[in-house]
């Protein structure tokens, strides 16, 4: 059999690679042949644009959320071509992005001439094989490949805390939240509790109630914020400023504050303050150590995702709605223990300053994210590859380590020349790694890595 390129997952990132592979290769008059494997879903789509629901919208206006960073007008044209009306800075529904991508994903499929091919299947490991690679997939046999790259995109979110096998196993408490199942059989007058409280938990909030759903829905996170809405047309910003302090993450946060409260005054507003800093915020990342790091991820990250990853006015107001009603109740808080009982879950949880309290509810779903270590994720071929030592994890924990274009450091820190990642599973690298934006030039990058390495 010829060995291939494999690329394992098939939403966003895993697309953009092989789409670039094929059109770098027609370029250089290249015979490059791609298989591309997808577990569940519709390829082109992933987590993130398979929704279905009306209601689920992008959080970046259509003006800049083309698939190509060489024609950032890309995505605004293909929508305006079906709807006149678009403006740049609508927030379109996710499905119609998801449909985006997979259109180019299936022209690209038409012109490769059979050197693109999409599987359904579920890689379990890959294993080296002489001078190549070999897949191992749940069903069927093994196949060779000569560079695989791991687009597998978010974990699902590890429990957040031990649960015993009653909770398990009892249907009640729901680990996936992008499963449209885990709002399925829920009464309309059950109590609901969402734990997190940002965008995953927005969406699943929303959906309910398109749904249906007309009890009591518990946010619950460490902090008790909600992601902060896009504002209207502010003045843009270039850039950070030339003095901007790195390596040093007090003086970075208190620069950024004092630079967003100076643009308030100026009349521009404190989101051009965090949007200037976007194209720098990996070199920022990379340029504070380890332990910096680590504590940036204790205390000030979730008051950064609130800024940086926003949500469309329109949601605003609906999560608006539901709080001041008091059909949806924030906690800031975190959990002790889950607990079955005969017809609900008991959720004991500890306040910020505050009595220990219990909730008694009747479906949880964990909207935490996946930020929580990669080595607890629950995907099978990462937590195999990390076994047998052909990936380790980032210095942070929360993705693999990798060199600049995503080729992957085994136990022994060697850096692969088969194997590579993108995306989600590079945050602990990048910091930024899970927006369209910044996965567009990775997904270039990587192809130009791959098509010239062959």
């Amino acid at each position: 059999m010829r060995p291939e390129i494999a690329v394992v997952g098939a939403g966003f990132s895993g697309t953009m690679v092989a789409v670039h592979l094929l059109r770098l290769a027609r370029s250089a008059s290249a015979d490059v042949h791609v298989s591309l494997y997808e577990q569940d879903g519709a390829p082109g789509r992933g987590h993130a644009y398979g929704t279905t629901s009306p209601i689920h919208l992008l959080n970046v206006p259509a003006g800049r959320m083309s698939a190509f960073a060489d024609a950032p007008g890309h995505f605004l044209e293909w929508a305006r071509a079906r709807d006149g009306s678009v403006q740049p800075g609508a927030f379109l529904p996710r499905d119609r992005y998801g449909e985006y991508v997979a259109e180019i994903l299936n022209r690209e499929t038409k012109e490769s001439e059979g050197r693109l091919q999409i599987h359904s299947a579920e890689v379990l490991d890959v294993e080296s094989a002489g001078e190549g690679l070999r897949l191992r997939f749940r069903t069927g046999p093994a196949k060779p490949a000569s560079h695989v790259v791991l687009a597998t995109g978010h974990p699902l979110p590890a429990p957040p805390v031990p649960l015993d096998r009653a909770v398990l196993d009892g249907g009640r408490y729901k680990e996936n939240p992008w499963d449209s199942a885990a709002l399925d059989q829920l009464p309309s007058d059950a109590s609901l509790l969402l734990i997190g409280s940002g965008l995953t938990a927005v969406d699943v909030l929303l959906e309910s109630r398109r749904r249906g759903f007309r009890g009591v829905i518990h946010l619950l996170s460490r902090h008790g914020l909600l992601p902060l809405p896009h504002g209207g047309a502010e003045v843009p910003r270039s850039g950070i400023p030339a003095d901007f302090p790195r390596g040093r993450l007090l003086l970075m946060m208190k620069r950024l504050r004092k630079e967003a409260l100076r643009a308030e005054k100026n009349g521009e507003g404190w989101r051009s303050s965090i949007d200037a800093l976007r194209p720098a915020t990996q070199d920022l990342w990379r340029s504070l150590d380890t332990e910096q790091k680590q504590r940036f991820l204790r205390h000030p990250r979730a008051y950064w995702e609130v800024h940086r990853h926003r949500v469309a006015p329109e949601i605003d107001e609906k999560v608006k709605v539901e709080l001041q009603s008091g059909s949806v109740i924030r906690h800031a808080a975190r959990i002790v223990t889950i607990d079955a009982e005969r017809d609900a879950l008991r959720v004991a949880i500890a306040p910020r300053g505050a009595a220990a309290q219990r909730l008694l509810v009747q479906r949880v779903i964990n909207c935490t994210g996946p930020n929580t270590g990669v080595e607890m994720c629950r995907s099978p071929l990462t937590l195999t590859l990390l076994t047998s030592g052909a990936c380790r994890p980032d210095e942070v924990g929360i993705g693999l380590a990798c060199d600049a274009d995503g080729a992957l450091m085994d136990a022994a820190g060697r850096i692969s020349d088969r194997l590579f990642t993108l995306g989600p599973l590079r945050k602990g690298e990048l910091w930024e790694s899970t927006a369209v934006p910044e996965l567009r030039v990775q997904a270039e990058r990587l192809a130009r890595r791959l098509l010239n390495a062959r």
